[in-house]
């Protein structure tokens, strides 16, 4: 598969669109983009997880840690729209 440039904070966005809809962990997130993405975009945890940790920092969604290395990451606002997060 060709790997694509994407434009900074396109990840961060998609992750908060999938989690809008219910709470998921790390490995679920990055199956669900797989998935809406008709395996066009696929994360791996090196990209996943540092954004998903700049995110909680952010206060854009929380963090559960369920075991030392599982994550169940839930958007902080589901009143949070695209609009709210993309810069003007």
């Amino acid at each position: 598969m060709e790997k694509l440039d994407i434009p900074q904070g396109t990840l961060d966005l998609m992750i908060l669109t999938i989690l809008a809809r219910e709470p998921l962990h790390g490995y679920g997130i990055s199956q669900r983009l797989a998935v809406l993405s008709h395996d066009q975009f696929q994360v791996n945890p090196g990209s996943l997880f540092p954004s998903l940790y700049r995110l909680e920092q952010d206060g854009k969604l929380k963090a559960t840690r369920l075991r030392r290395s599982l994550l169940r990451c839930e958007a902080s606002d589901s009143s949070t729209t695209v609009r709210d997060l993309c810069p003007s």
